[in-house]
């Protein structure tokens, strides 16, 4: 059994060590000052002109900040621009709807439900519909007044578009920074897949490196199709398809460089990623003509990647460029029962609405901190991970009370309440790449600030007592409804994903030995679904065995990135009879059936490819990984 397949066998102590794990990633100082502007300085301005209770519903627009991710800073402003606009609308439909408790609860699932299915299907990073809910449900907790909706939804606004500002100052200074980061994060990871090379983590790195290959072309391309780009914007555009060739060929250097060679070469492909990692640009490497050709070919695209940092291309692209589907497209394509976007967004709704049904039917005080915990609780992909989300909300969310108690205690005044917030906001950024359990004391104490300072606040002691009792109420709705609905899904579909990875690979391997062109697009796609799928499947609970489909899985996976660099390398179409060509289908229709069926294969012979060795030893890893995933 896979080593990582074995670690992912769950225990109630196991989930919980993991739920407070640390992870050691950098401090992102920028963004958490950034946040902490964004939050605080609308309070401010709020409580010098003397109306803290506008800036502090403007400081909810502040929340926008958080949805700046890596991409470029024109995408990055339409998408702020589109996120300010929908937590102001949220906000008013908040104040509008506030009276109504069917109709609250029904909008509330639709704005929750909306908001993740447009981020998980556009690929779109950000806390997803996390803010959408909250300027909803915090609106809704406002002294009832409908007249006031449109107000309130434009300081909401205006508190995003100042957000939004913040987000895009970098743009003064280095126009081009975030294509040039993905790339360098791009090209450190391809040091990473060939640093890894010849180790048991190489179908690991070889995964993470498609994600960033992914990560990067949305970064630096979008969802839309390619057009006629400025100098800067083509350097990018080839760089990341050299970053491709580069892939590719690290797969045709793991598959065929002799193991003699493999140390030396090794070591300088480590030496050239980590150089090209950090953007920095050297001259190009010596090519000894004694070095293997899967040696040469990987020298050979690194150098031309250099000649591409230089700016050294020519300024037009041979041929017509490449397009990529349309955002309409990924929309229309969730929305399918067999799309685990739909399901997640249905569930997301379905358990908002239950929550803040449960809420308002029981008359809980400041009835929006259940349906809030639960929108929290349920951004786990997950039941594990939601039942993380579930552990680390529920401890965080004891001491974030004490500390917005201890804060709200002294009842500060405008200015005050807006340095908290800021110093709150700027603790919560720095802490969450670490462990959210280390940030939601602050998350939960800042939440509390805004929304207590709001209604004017009660009791000290009340107030704990009731949001304590608000979260861990939400935390069990979201947790029940993670493990009541779908919550088998990725582990019922992992068979017909793994059928579908399969006839893939059988239509472009008949295309490779015929000297075709196959669709490398549909294969890749393929595999990081099939991936993904395994990986959410681990984590379903209770435990599902979808680890003993691992040995199947891999050797699909490993085919078909096989296949991929084989087609890449443009060699000329192999000697293969008829027969052979019907040993070869008739291996691939059983093969298919064996995944779809979850049965082991028939014993049947497995083709045999001289003109591809590799290829031939992956159909063999396929076939056995099969009848040991199916063996009764």
């Amino acid at each position: 059994m896979n080593k990582t397949a074995e670690n992912n066998q769950r225990t109630m102590p196991s989930i919980v060590k993991d739920a407070f794990r640390i992870h050691a990633h950098p401090f992102p100082w920028k963004k958490a000052i950034g946040s902490g502007i964004a939050s605080g300085f609308p309070v401010l301005i709020g409580a010098l002109a003397g109306h803290t209770d506008y800036g502090l519903t403007a400081s909810i627009g502040g929340f926008v900040y958080l949805y700046a991710g890596g991409e470029s800073y024109k995408k990055r402003a339409l998408k702020l621009l589109s996120v300010s606009i929908g937590i102001a609308l949220s906000f008013g439909l908040g104040t509008l709807l506030s009276d109504t408790v069917w109709m609250m609860a029904a909008v509330l699932g639709l704005i929750g439900a909306a908001a993740m299915f447009i981020f998980s299907a556009l690929g779109i990073q950000g806390p997803a519909p996390m803010f959408f809910v909250l300027a909803f449900l915090v609106s809704s907790g406002l002294p009832a007044d409908p007249s006031q909706a449109l107000f309130r939804a434009g300081l909401t606004f205006l508190g995003g578009i100042f957000a939004m500002s913040i987000a895009l100052i970098g743009w003064l200074w280095n126009k081009h920074g975030p294509e040039e980061a993905v790339l360098q994060k791009t090209y450190h990871q391809l040091a990473a897949c060939l640093s890894a090379v010849g180790t048991s983590g190489f179908h690991n790195a070889q995964h993470q490196t498609v994600l960033m290959l992914r990560t990067a072309r949305q970064t630096v391309l979008g969802k839309g199709n390619r057009r006629k780009k400025s100098q800067h914007d083509e350097r990018f555009f080839r760089l990341l398809e050299k970053a491709d060739d580069i892939f590719l060929a690290i797969i045709h250097f793991s598959a065929e460089t002799p193991d003699g060679e493999k140390a030396q070469i090794e070591k300088a492909l480590r030496q050239t990623g980590d150089m090209l990692g950090h953007a920095r640009v050297s001259s190009a490497f010596q090519i000894n003509e004694n070095e293997s050709e899967p040696s040469r070919k990987l020298f050979g695209e690194i150098n031309e990647a250099l000649h591409i940092a230089l700016g050294r291309f020519d300024k037009q692209l041979d041929g017509e460029p490449s397009r990529l589907p349309a955002s309409f497209y990924f929309l229309r394509n969730a929305f399918d029962w067999q799309s685990p976007v739909l399901i997640r967004s249905l569930k997301y709704g379905i358990v908002l609405f239950a929550a803040d049904m449960f809420a308002l039917t029981f008359g809980f005080a400041r009835s929006y901190w259940i349906p809030l915990s639960a929108a929290a609780v349920m951004l786990g992909t997950t039941v594990v991970f939601t039942l993380h989300r579930a552990i680390q909300r529920s401890a965080g969310t004891v001491i974030g009370v004490g500390l917005a108690g201890a804060i709200l205690f002294v009842k500060p005044g405008g200015v005050y309440i807006a340095l908290c917030i800021a110093a709150l906001q700027c603790l919560l950024e720095m802490l969450i790449v670490r462990n959210y359990a280390l940030a939601v004391p602050f998350l939960t104490a800042n939440a509390l600030v805004i929304t207590e300072s709001m209604h004017g606040g009660a009791d000290v002691g009340y107030f704990m007592i009731a949001r304590l009792t608000d979260v861990a109420v939400g935390s069990v709705i979201g947790l029940l409804g993670t493990m009541l609905l779908w919550r088998r899904f990725s582990t019922k579909r992992l068979p017909e994903l793994m059928r579908d990875v399969i006839r893939l690979e059988g239509l472009f391997m008949e295309k490779l030995l015929t000297g075709q062109k196959a669709d490398e697009h549909k294969l890749r796609v393929s595999l990081v679904r099939l991936r993904d799928a395994y990986d959410k499947a681990l984590g379903e609970f209770p435990n599902t065995h979808a680890d003993a489909l691992w040995p199947a899985i891999s050797g699909a996976q490993h085919l078909g990135y096989y296949l991929l660099s084989a087609q890449a390398h443009h060699r000329p179409p192999a000697p293969f009879s008829e027969e052979e060509m019907k040993q070869l289908r008739a291996f691939f229709e059983q093969a298919e059936q064996s995944a779809l069926m979850k049965r082991m294969p028939a014993d049947i012979q497995v083709p045999n490819v001289p003109y591809y060795p590799r290829i031939s030893k992956e159909l063999s890893a396929l076939y056995s990984g099969l009848r040991t995933a199916f063996e009764k």
